[in-house]
């Protein structure tokens, strides 16, 4: 009796068992089959609950799915596949959703939450060598380019290189170096551990064009003339109300002085106006007057201005003056094609380019500006004319007669002063190889300054000494006199330079060039007209048309230059300079007034200059010139 009770209650206890099992299979929801492997299906699933696709996945397939239903509540899923086993069909249904599944030993599926745990991450250690000499290489880069997060290193100084943190499993590992051939291998990094390898690159030469650094080579920009350069914004700044002259901005390097509204530039070192002026290395003489008010150059064609103290280096001269030095620019911020400028003094504008002729690279660029004295007369400039054209009352009567006093102490009354100016520029760059160019620059610049005067204060005579009749009284005889002055000044410049390697530590230049300066100076007058019946001509007027006539007179000054310069690298810190030319100049000159005889002369010269200079760089901060000439 007892063991059969025993039977009863035991089976009793695995009948309750397995029906509490089935209710929890129920609550979660599940989806069951009598075979435990299912069998292929179809399915067509578009936007579903994923508790209902799992539901009907596993109807079709007839397996056993027990999963939460917390697990795939408010989710969707849609799978559209034919004839797919149940591991498909669920990698289908569940394609987006953080949920994986396990199959037990009897085939039933259950799904779960991913488990996720850290990755046992490796690494990856080794050495690159010089296939043919079997010397480490420093400065290799290893890569992996198909690591989940790209990795990347170079080799030190004893070729070695290690890449850390990386997922286990195969890696593609790609190392390359110039000069050599590619090495490339697949390396299985393992968990937790370090793989290593060894690259050995095979040398290959590379076919390439010269490669050439242009840069100041030695000493700091603090040390070197550039400390004394104006760049090119400040030549171009300025508005309506500034001066239309480029040099004004030298006025910003430490030494130089610009003193408004008559003194010229004033270098530390040098007389005033004693200075030399140079365009892309050729003289340009008398480049602006008139109180800063006229100019000689747009600024828009400059690149930029260098001002050289007294005792510059010797390969600018042995003058002791100063020295500006200005450069045709030919390229433009932001790749600008043309621009135009306005101010209250002149218009100009500029344009640029680049093309190909043949293989070669061109770039070019002409600028011009014109005075806008027609359209409006500046109150300064027409203030300034007005006082350089009265003439000198003591000097005036000194040349008359002692009989023939003067009224109102001059004889001048301004009418119309009148300004203008002028400035045409081109330049154009060949660049014909590497560090190997052909620069060809051209300017002209003219300048003028002027008034109509009429001359007509009361002038009369004494009693004769027969004792006559006097004349008529002073405020009865009146003459007028129209007279013009002018001052007219230009000058024109033309220069080749050609610049190239000579070896790899050795640069060379030639320039040929040629430069034409003229200045005149005209005082016209016309037909005296009396405008009194009393009036008629006598010593007096004769005098004072004499005296009207003022200084005439012309300057010319042609000069014509080829220059060689040879730059020695002979160091890293050592730069030797030569350069030799020759230069042949040819002036003349005629000046004339009213209390002078005329004069001219006319003068030729040739001259052969060589110059030498030594650049020794002592430290970070100091270096040492030194050169003869």
């Amino acid at each position: 009796m007892t063991d059969m009770a025993t039977t009863d209650m035991l089976g009793a206890f695995r009948g309750s068992g397995l029906l509490v099992v089935l209710l929890l299979w129920g609550l979660g929801g599940r989806a069951g089959a009598q075979s435990g492997a299912g069998m292929p299906a179809s399915l067509g699933i578009q936007d579903a609950p994923l508790g209902q696709a799992l539901e009907q996945m596993a109807t079709a397939t007839g397996i056993s799915l027990v999963y939460d239903a917390s697990l795939v509540a408010d989710r969707r899923a849609s799978c559209v596949t034919e004839d797919s086993p149940p591991d498909a069909l669920l990698r289908c249904l569940l394609e987006g959703h953080p949920i994986d599944y396990v199959q037990t030993s009897r085939g039933t599926y259950v799904l779960r939450a991913p488990v996720r745990r850290p990755p046992q991450e490796g690494r990856l250690a080794g050495i690159v060598r010089d296939g043919e000499a079997g010397r480490p290489l420093a400065n290799a880069h290893v890569r992996l380019p198909e690591a989940q997060a790209f990795r990347g290193t170079a080799t030190d100084s004893t070729g070695r290189f290690r890449l850390p943190g990386l997922l286990p499993g195969p890696h593609t590992v790609v190392v390359s170096h110039l000069g050599y051939r590619r090495h490339e291998a697949t390396i299985y990094v393992p968990p937790d551990g370090t793989a290593r390898h060894e690259a050995t690159l095979a040398p290959s030469p590379i076919a390439a064009d010269s490669l050439v650094i242009d840069a100041d080579r030695y000493g700091l920009t603090s040390a070197r003339p550039d400390a004394d350069r104006v760049p090119t914004a400040p030549l171009r700044a300025g508005g309506a109300a500034e001066g239309p002259d480029a040099l004004d901005a030298a006025g910003t390097v430490l030494g130089v002085t610009a003193s408004p509204p008559y003194a010229d530039l004033h270098i530390q070192g040098s007389p005033t106006s004693g200075h030399t002026l140079r365009l892309d290395g050729m003289p340009v003489r008398n480049p602006a007057s008139a109180g800063r008010l006229l100019g000689a150059f747009s600024p828009l064609a400059l690149e930029g201005l260098t001002a050289r103290k007294a005792g510059f280096g010797a390969l600018h001269g042995n003058a002791l003056s100063g020295t500006l030095d200005l450069h045709h620019a030919l390229s433009a911020p932001g790749g600008e094609y043309g621009t135009v400028r306005a101010d209250s003094r002149s218009l100009g504008a500029r344009l640029q380019g680049t093309t190909t002729i043949g293989t070669t690279p061109v770039s070019a660029m002409v600028a011009g500006r014109v005075s806008m004295w027609d359209v409006y007369q500046d109150a300064g400039l027409h203030a300034l004319i007005d006082r350089w054209s009265t003439l000198d009352p003591m000097l005036t009567a000194a040349r008359l007669p002692p009989d023939a006093p003067i009224e109102g102490g001059s004889l001048g009354a301004r009418t119309q002063p009148n300004a203008g100016f002028f400035d045409l520029h081109g330049a154009a760059r060949f660049e014909l190889g590497p560090a190997e160019r052909l620069t060809l620059s051209a300017y002209h610049g003219r300048s003028t300054l002027g008034a109509d005067l009429v001359l007509g204060q009361p002038v009369g005579t004494g009693q004769d000494q027969t004792g006559g009749n006097e004349d008529p009284p002073f405020s009865t005889t009146l003459f007028k006199l129209p007279t013009r002055d002018e001052y007219d000044w230009s000058n024109t410049t033309a220069q080749a330079r050609y610049e190239a390697p000579i070896s790899g530590r050795t640069t060379g230049s030639l320039q040929a060039g040629v430069s034409h300066y003229r200045s005149a100076t005209r005082s016209e007058t016309g037909e005296i007209q009396f405008t009194s019946s009393f009036a008629e001509p006598n010593a007096a007027t004769a005098a004072a048309r004499q005296a009207a006539q003022g200084q005439e007179g012309a300057n010319e000054v042609t000069k014509a230059l080829l220059k060689g310069q040879v730059d020695f690298a002979l160091g890293p810190r050592w730069s030797l300079v030569w350069s030799g030319g020759l230069t042949h100049q040819r002036s003349r000159f005629r000046i004339g007034n009213a209390f002078a005889p005329r004069l001219q002369h006319q003068a030729r010269s040739t001259r052969l200059a060589t110059a030498a200079e030594l650049t020794v760089g002592l430290g970070p901060h100091a270096q040492l010139e030194g050169g003869f000439g």
